[in-house]
């Protein structure tokens, strides 16, 4: 992947180069996100199914 700003074969960065740089980084972005979001969702559920958490020990 290049970095936004390349030049291409004349030297010149074109809008349309940039344009697709931008959109395949906010592919890869969106996608690290939503797996990040299922991470944590996991987490956040003590890896159980969804439903209610059994209360801890202090708490009767």
């Amino acid at each position: 992947m290049r970095d936004v700003g390349d030049l291409n074969a004349t030297g010149v960065p074109n809008q349309a180069d940039i344009n697709a740089q931008l959109l395949a980084g906010q592919a890869q972005l969106t996608t690290a996100m939503t797996a990040t979001t299922e991470q944590l969702v996991r987490l956040e559920q003590g890896n159980r199914p969804n439903g209610p958490r059994p209360r801890g020990r202090n708490h009767p």
